[in-house]
Formats: structure tokens, sequence, C-alpha cells
């Protein structure tokens, strides 16, 4: 009895380690994922109300400037518009100083207007142009993509102002904000930008990579001699040769963790045999032992 209960606790440790292993593993992957999406604007959800966010109104500091009322209702930001002014920025709602490091990121945040109108983005002193948006009374997610060229401390800010040949809109009337982010992003898949639509437009520009040092070459109908070199795939290939040494250098490395989970799990594997063949053992020794003691019973009487 007392080797059965042994060998069950041993069980249910290794299945408690087991557990444990992959446990750490999921919660290091979670961590590496918050890591990368992690939003450098505070309070961006306006869960508690106007924390962390400022306001500015030109309207308080001169007359007919803009001017807006800023509450948080339902959990969304309200801005009533009370006048619209004649600059983008006399109405401004902003985060500062942000510390943001150079590269890419996305803009991203939840907007609707009682009326259509145009709405700014910028992160002030950044180098990184003004982003500007057209929001109507559907609330809608709207993003941006930045490239940040230099680490710094700058303002996050929306303008919600009107640029002086914007049409004049009657006020009051509302607009709503909520999820406001500022996250850094790893790649950007560029052919999906639809504000560079050039490059796919111009189909001289797939021949050139075949005569790098003739860039002039793509108004030439020269190009009978490009079915002469064919033979360079070849040293594509040799790229791509090494492309592939560095996929396996990813994978010796991410192999790491696999070597050590399939040490653990042989290990656990060999601890299982031995104590299956111990088991074995005692349960043929307790046959034995019990085939004696029925004998010598037979002898006895």
């Amino acid at each position: 009895m007392k080797n059965n209960k042994a060998s069950i606790s041993l069980l249910l440790t290794i299945v408690f380690l087991i557990t444990s292993l992959f446990s750490m593993k999921n919660a290091y992957a979670n961590q590496l994922h918050s890591d990368t999406q992690h939003n450098l604007i505070a309070n961006g959800g306006f869960e508690e109300g106007l924390e962390g966010w400022k306001t500015h109104n030109q309207g308080d500091y001169e007359q007919w400037a803009g001017l807006a009322e800023f509450s948080v209702e339902n959990g969304e930001l309200k801005v009533e518009i009370k006048q619209v002014g004649w600059a983008w920025w006399h109405i401004q709602l902003y985060q500062e100083p942000v510390n943001v490091a150079a590269g890419t990121y996305k803009i991203s945040f939840d907007m609707r207007s009682d009326v259509e109108r145009t709405v700014y983005v910028e992160l002030t002193g950044s180098g990184v142009a003004r982003q500007d948006f057209v929001v109507d009374n559907t609330m809608k997610t709207y993003e941006a993509i930045i490239e940040v060229p230099s680490d710094g401390s700058y303002k996050f800010m929306f303008g919600l102002g009107r640029e002086p040949n914007e049409e004049i809109l009657n006020t009051p009337y509302n607009i709503f904000i909520d999820n406001v982010k500022l996250i850094m992003v790893e790649e950007v898949e560029e052919p999906e930008e639809p504000g560079e639509p050039k490059e796919p437009g111009e189909p001289g520009e797939s021949e050139e990579p075949e005569e790098p040092e003739e860039p002039e070459g793509p108004g030439e109908p020269g190009g009978s001699e490009k079915p002469e070199e064919p033979d360079e795939p070849e040293e594509l290939g040799d790229g791509e040769n090494d492309v592939s040494e560095d996929k396996n250098e990813g994978i010796v490395k991410t192999g790491s963790w696999l070597d050590f989970r399939t040490l653990v799990l042989v290990g656990i594997l060999l601890f299982l045999m031995g104590g299956a063949l111990t088991l074995k053992r005692d349960v043929k020794n307790k046959g034995i032992i019990k085939r004696i003691i029925i004998q010598k019973l037979k002898n006895m009487i």
C-alpha cells in the first residue's frame, strides 16, 4: 500500500510540474505580446474621466476663437463645440509629455461627430506630419501609421478647431472620442497603404531590377537582351540559401525550448517506465510469496 501511495504521489507531482512548465511558457508569450502592444497614451478609454488629459480653448484668450466644453459620459469623451474659431489648434485635447522612441507607430481612436467635419491629430515636436481625418455621425475606428524619426518627449494632440478655408458649422454640436492609442508596430505592410498608388502604376520599374547598372534603360526597346539573363536566378537561389540559413538559426534559437521540453518528457517517460517495472516486480514477488504460503498451508494440512 505504501508503494502504491508513493507512486501516485510521484505521478501527481509530475503532472503538476508539466502543467507548470506549459503555464510558464504561455505566460511568457503573453507578456511578450503585451509588451509589443503597449499603449503610450494614458487613460485612452477615459475609464478614469479626464485623468492624464489636458485641454485648451483659445476662446478663453481671444474673442470668437475656438471654444468647447469637455466631459466624460458613458465611458466616452464628449466635446461640445461652442465656437468654431479660425484655426485647427484653437480647441485641443492633448497629453504631454509622451515619451516616444524612434520607430513606426499606429495611431488609432474611435470617434463620431454630430456633423461631418475634419479633425486633426499631431505628435507635436516629433517632425511627423499632421494627420487629418474626416469623421461623421457613425462611431468608427480611425487609424494612421507614422514614422517617428528620433526619440523624444512629445505632445500628442487632437486639434478640434477649424481651418480658415473650411465651412463654418452651426454650433453647438458634439464630438465623441474613445479608445485612443499610440502603439509601436514591428512591421508595416506598405502595399496595403492607400497613400502609395504610384509604385504599382509604373510597370516599367519591374524590369529595372534586372539592369541595375542602366537605370535609364526602361525607355529602350533593347530589352531583348533580358532573356539572356535567366542565369541570375541561380544567384538569387544562393541568396535564398542564405535566408534559409537565417531561418535555421532562428530554429536553433527556438529549439532550445523544444530541447529542454524534450529532455523533461524523456525523463518523465523513463521514470514512469521504471515505476511500472517496479510495480510489476512487486506484484510478481507478491505472487511468489502467495504461492509459498498456500503450499505451506497445504503441507500443514
